[in-house]
């Protein structure tokens, strides 16, 4: 049996994310429940596991909704890794972006995801190197726009190229990142 990953409480219900096994590879599911005493439903089987660090929670979403993300974080190579995102507060969820490879002898892991109540942007990053990416979203996760973290219109600032975020935390004008210490 895994170990639970997040339990979160949403305006909806209860959200448990649980690691299938001891090794990456086993996945992780989650689970949903209106109350936490009265049983939870699976409600997405992911291929690979994942860690705190690749989920997050915005309870101000679209709708006054609660908007979460869960993104596959392990240490699988060469295997281009998930990310999932609920807009009801854990009730269901949709695959909405898989890391690109680059380099094959890297990690290619979610390391996080945030939804700006701000703009009703979605921002999304992953790793690690030549694996990085930063994206953008401005129609809940449709579509995707690549992102440099040295040049944007986003307020976004990395004076250290090459170093991805982990962290995102909207703001009314930014998004405040921390990045990966690689």
């Amino acid at each position: 049996a895994g170990a639970i990953k997040s339990l979160t409480k949403t305006k909806t219900g209860y959200v448990v994310v649980v690691g299938k096994g001891v090794t990456d590879d086993l996945g992780a599911s989650i689970y949903y429940s209106t109350s936490f005493t009265s049983g939870f439903t699976k409600v997405l089987d992911m291929s690979l596991s994942t860690d705190r660090v690749a989920i997050s929670w915005n309870h101000d979403g679209p709708s006054g909704n609660t908007i979460g993300f869960v993104g596959e974080y392990t240490q699988v190579l060469n295997t281009p890794h998930k990310l999932y995102m609920t807009l009801d507060g854990g009730q269901t969820w949709r695959m909405i972006k898989a890391t690109t490879i680059t380099d094959a002898t890297k990690n290619s892991h979610w390391h996080n995801a945030c939804y700006d109540q701000y703009s009703g942007k979605i921002f999304a990053s992953h790793g690690d190197f030549s694996n990085s990416r930063f994206y953008v979203s401005t129609d809940l996760a449709y579509t995707w726009t690549e992102l440099t973290v040295t040049d944007n219109d986003y307020g976004l600032v990395n004076p250290i190229p090459g170093l991805q975020p982990i962290i995102l935390i909207p703001t009314p004008n930014k998004i405040v990142m921390a990045s990966d210490a690689l």
